[in-house]
């Protein structure tokens, strides 16, 4: 995905903004459940700044698309 491509260019960081306040994407995953569904998460911090949660793209996406600040 761009995301992943984007993630793993050198000397690069990501910064994500949760509902609340902005925090660092400290590593990315992708695996497949037991049900046989793809899972595509971002570890990051749901509140202050360590990391502390995996976040599904699901839930990314969408408070990317909810966002209504100008680019």
């Amino acid at each position: 995905t761009a995301l992943r491509s984007e993630f793993l260019k050198k000397d690069t960081i990501m910064i994500y903004h949760l509902k609340n306040h902005y925090a660092l994407l400290f590593s990315l995953r992708e695996y497949i459940n037991d049900a046989g569904d793809q899972i595509r998460e971002v570890y990051t911090a749901r509140k202050g700044q360590r990391p502390s949660a995996w976040i599904g793209f699901d839930e990314m996406r969408s408070t990317m698309i909810s966002w209504s600040g100008m680019l």
